[in-house]
């Protein structure tokens, strides 16, 4: 669970630079045709630190998950989205921009994050690297990627 978790953190941080450095050339590619897409270069990498931020949940929602016990992940997923939709809801009245959807995404992975580590019970994760559990993430890994890819062109 700990090599799960580390590498879903590494996941995480890998997106979250590779969108942050390809929000200049897409907010310049978009901008040639719509001017209002300048505001992706300071969109996408907000956007990502929502994805940063959840990379961070605990890996007791998985196995919760797991062992079917989704009272908890539930209730979390239902206080994560209220209190994201009360937010884009507060921001949009104010700002009335498309902020208020990155912002929001941000408090809804902060807030899962948080209460899967105070609500349910389990073991603390701790950064691991075992390799065999890296070889074994991998093998399996390779034919999600590779069913996905099929999807993708199918």
């Amino acid at each position: 669970l700990n090599t799960a978790w580390t590498l879903n953190i590494l996941r995480g941080v890998i997106i979250a630079a590779i969108a942050t450095l390809a929000a200049y050339p897409v907010s310049q590619f978009y901008a040639q045709n719509d001017p209002a897409a300048h505001q992706l270069l300071w969109l996408m990498p907000v956007v990502a630190l929502s994805t940063l931020v959840a990379s961070f949940a605990s890996s007791r929602l998985w196995t919760a998950t797991r062992h079917v016990q989704l009272a908890r992940p539930a209730l979390i997923d239902f206080i994560a989205q209220v209190t994201s939709v009360a937010v884009a809801m507060i921001i949009a009245a104010k700002t009335k921009s498309v902020m208020a959807l990155a912002v929001s995404s941000i408090v809804s992975a902060a807030i899962t994050v948080a209460l899967s580590y105070w609500f349910i019970p389990g073991q603390r994760n701790s950064f691991r690297l075992h390799r065999e559990a890296i070889a074994s993430f991998l093998d399996f890994g390779k034919w999600v990627f590779l069913s996905t890819m099929i999807t993708f062109f199918a």
